[in-house]
């Protein structure tokens, strides 16, 4: 197959820090063709551009025909028009996270994509690191049975003043854009969710966001889940923990660990390291990035692991836990 024609629209600091080398990788092997860089700042798009000697403009109509594919970066308050015009044109697209602020707009994406019959594919990317992937190949296994409670925690602090995500109306807040990653990754361990009980808090002035949000969450497996995010937390941590029948796993963002019941053995894994006893799932490869999976989908015609459908159901669940902080009582997430 030859190198798929990709168009970058949106160079901030996501495409250029963090997609950009692994793109970059990818146009060296011969499997994609950066054909183009938007931005609706110009030197942005100029110095995306520079990396894959290609040309870029400000306005994406500019190039939109000419491309396979298309990655998005923007901001999620300005993603609908572009996911909505590239499938109409057929293009295949990778959007990042969150998929929108609100369900309109997450609905017609996807109805958008599934009319066009395009690959359409989200930033969720929990689903791929080493470490979090490790938490599932366990639990995926059978080795802890059936999950009877997961625990993610995630805190930061990022002060977002003065820019974009510290206003509400922008980014949703915490639980809409950071947050959204781990509602994703529990999702991911153990189904959709039906329920949430959620609390909010704003430490600075300075913004209109939440910073920090903790929920109570119930699977439709009858588990539960409890859930932190928080932009405003200096004492930065990762955690998550799984309870199964069998025994339990641990995972402090270097090391999984888990302990059965019944023997009291207790197995250790370093991140990166293969899980055995996984069933086999051809939407999961072992140290494959999300860069390279959007590539092999639209090879293969493979469903993405985080496709568009699978961050609509994410975003059920933020805009149930964010109707819960608000409200202060258990709210359904929508069937």
């Amino acid at each position: 197959m030859p190198a798929i024609k990709l168009f970058i629209i949106g160079c901030g600091d996501i495409a250029y820090g963090t997609h950009a080398p692994h793109l970059k990788a990818l146009a060296d092997a011969g499997d994609i063709q950066v054909i183009g860089c938007c931005d609706l700042i110009p030197e942005r798009a100029r110095a995306m551009a520079e990396i894959f000697d290609a040309p870029w403009c400000v306005d994406y109509h500019d190039m939109l025909e000419g491309c396979d594919a298309v990655w998005v970066c923007t901001e999620a308050y300005r993603r609908r028009p572009i996911i909505e015009a590239a499938a109409a044109l057929g293009k295949h697209i990778f959007a990042e996270k969150p998929l929108a602020l609100n369900l309109e707009d997450g609905r017609a994406m996807v109805e958008a994509a599934r009319k066009a019959g395009v690959i359409y594919m989200t930033g969720y990317c929990l689903r791929f690191f080493p470490g979090f992937r490790q938490v599932r190949d366990v639990v995926a296994s059978g080795v802890l049975g059936d999950i009877v409670h997961v625990t993610d925690i995630r805190i930061v602090d990022t002060d977002k003043t003065g820019v974009w995500y510290g206003q509400v109306e922008l980014s949703g807040g915490t639980i809409t854009d950071f947050g959204s990653h781990d509602i994703d990754f529990m999702r991911f361990l153990g189904g959709n969710f039906t329920q949430a009980y959620a609390t909010k808090a704003r430490v600075r002035d300075t913004v209109t966001i939440e910073e920090f949000s903790a929920a109570t969450l119930k699977f439709a497996s009858g588990a539960s889940a409890t859930f932190e995010t928080s932009w405003c937390t200096p004492l930065s941590t990762t955690f998550v923990g799984v309870q199964g029948t069998r025994g339990n796993l641990v995972y402090d963002g270097k090391t999984i660990r888990y302990k059965l019941l019944d023997s009291g053995e207790t197995v250790t894994y370093q991140k990166g390291e293969a899980i055995p006893g996984v069933p086999e799932d051809p939407a999961i490869l072992h140290g494959e990035t999300i860069q390279q999976h959007f590539v092999r989908c639209i090879k293969t015609g493979l469903k993405p692991l985080t496709d568009a459908g699978e961050a609509y159901e994410t975003l059920k669940t933020i805009v149930a836990i964010r109707k819960s902080a608000a409200q202060g009582c258990a709210v359904a997430v929508e069937g």
